[in-house]
């Protein structure tokens, strides 16, 4: 061979190992980026199923809550035993007050807060009661002004009502004076 040829071997040798040095040097500078895009990859999919989770979470999350009263503003000849029909729901997230029957049905179940507040129109004594399912739950003496709170693990279908079980009082005063109110602390 002659001097011409082996400069163009040696300059193609030169070339041919820059190219190789130069695709290592771009396989060695993917390698970091393929690992950066892997983690990401990672964390989208994290992302992902976290999102799913609490969309889950939130779908089982219900509302529910109730704040009734009296329409009228002097609401007398309450017997004994009677259920107090508060006819005036405020409002009625979830639709568990039923204004006719004065109770309250869950419609799901969980942890729920009662109050009533009651204003009487005499000096006169009698007991009202937060019944649920039947059974006095809490008990307060209504002289002139009262309130009753409870805190009540119920069951989906449970009833939650306010009752005048006893004592000679026969009147309360109505409107804003007199009101009964639930919520659902946490659904189970």
């Amino acid at each position: 061979m002659t001097r011409p040829g082996l400069g163009f071997i040696l300059l193609l040798s030169s070339l041919h190992a820059v190219v190789l040095g130069r695709s290592i040097r771009r396989s060695d500078d993917l390698d970091p980026l393929e690992t950066l895009v892997a983690a990401l990859s990672q964390k989208i999919n994290n992302l992902q199923a976290q999102l799913q989770a609490l969309e889950t979470q939130q779908q089982n999350q219900h509302a529910v809550s109730f704040f009734a009263q009296y329409s009228d503003y002097h609401h007398p000849n309450l017997q004994e035993n009677t259920v107090l029909r508060f006819d005036n729901p405020i409002s009625n997230v979830g639709g568990g007050y039923n204004a006719a029957t004065g109770q309250f049905t869950a419609p799901v179940s969980g942890t729920y807060v009662f109050n009533l507040n009651a204003l009487s129109d005499s000096k006169i004594w009698f007991n009202i009661c937060i019944m649920h399912n039947g059974q006095c739950v809490a008990l307060t003496q209504l002289t002139t002004a009262s309130s009753i709170g409870v805190t009540l693990e119920l069951q989906k279908g449970d009833t939650v009502y306010a009752l005048k079980r006893d004592g000679p009082g026969v009147t309360m005063y109505g409107v804003n004076h007199t009101t009964f109110s639930g919520a659902l602390i946490n659904a189970h």
